[in-house]
């Protein structure tokens, strides 16, 4: 039996409805004051003094695929946590496209001339708002710190999630404003998700925990190869890959010994 609590949301109303609000503020002010273009420029310029690698590395985390390849150690211990994150991908997944191709916003590298941008990767063309790179961070900082009971924890969170989704401008593929309003939707959802989790109790349990640590372990096999496009970060995305899959698959072949169930 799974050790549950009454609610897997520790964290006030100021931490679920902070960040949110002050993306979506932030979003607003970039329309409002028409700096969406300056502010892309200044950021995808950061590489002159980080070097590309950095936030090819950093992008990655916030892939589908990735993020659930490194949650895999967590499967034993944080089940519902995972559980509340696919619940919430899903739902940013058929929100972000359905937004996506009713606004048709370009992306940076069809709009400006190359010597006007630094692509570090794939260029994407079409389809830019909002960011389902950002709304997938930032759904997984949200229902790691809302569940937590550390404040230094929800703000760690916060600022890597920052981090990475500042990442998908500074590699050329998103404008500002698409990461500020697909942050904000990743951390409401990441609340959604959490919330969802406490009436979906069957998602989360010893047999849908195994299924769902095969699937991650299948994510991480798949980062083995050229899955992201990043070439030049293959073989540290490789490392990345056999750590969790170390980690993460002992973890989950606790699941199959007797009196191991998974913790809420």
């Amino acid at each position: 039996m799974n050790r549950d609590d009454s609610s897997a949301i520790r964290a006030g109303h100021g931490w679920i409805w902070g960040p949110p609000l002050v993306l979506a503020c932030a979003a607003v002010a970039v329309r409002l004051t028409g700096s969406n273009r300056d502010l892309f420029a200044w950021i995808n310029g950061w590489h002159t003094v980080t070097g590309d690698n950095y936030w090819a590395l950093l992008t990655i985390l916030s892939d589908g695929v990735v993020s659930f390849a490194v949650m895999l150690p967590w499967i034993r211990k944080r089940p519902r946590n995972i559980w509340a994150i696919l619940v919430a991908s899903i739902i940013f997944t058929i929100v972000s496209q359905f937004t996506k191709h009713m606004m048709r916003v370009p992306r940076p590298p069809r709009v400006l001339s190359p010597d006007m941008i630094h692509v570090i990767g794939p260029r994407y063309m079409g389809n830019s708002f909002p960011s389902g790179h950002a709304s997938m961070i930032f759904t997984m900082a949200g229902v790691w710190a809302l569940s937590s009971r550390t404040a230094w924890i929800r703000a760690a969170m916060i600022f890597f999630a920052s981090l990475v989704a500042l990442s998908r401008v500074a590699v050329g593929v998103h404008w500002p404003l698409d990461i500020l309003v697909g942050g904000a939707i990743g951390w409401a959802l990441g609340w959604a998700g959490l919330a969802l989790s406490r009436v979906t109790p069957w998602g989360y349990g010893p047999r849908a925990g195994k299924l769902m640590g095969a699937g991650m372990i299948l994510c991480g096999l798949v980062l083995f190869f050229p899955y992201c496009g990043f070439t030049e970060i293959l073989w540290e995305q490789r490392t990345l890959a056999l750590v969790v899959l170390l980690v993460g698959t002992r973890e989950y072949a606790r699941l199959f010994q007797r009196g191991e169930n998974p913790a809420s």
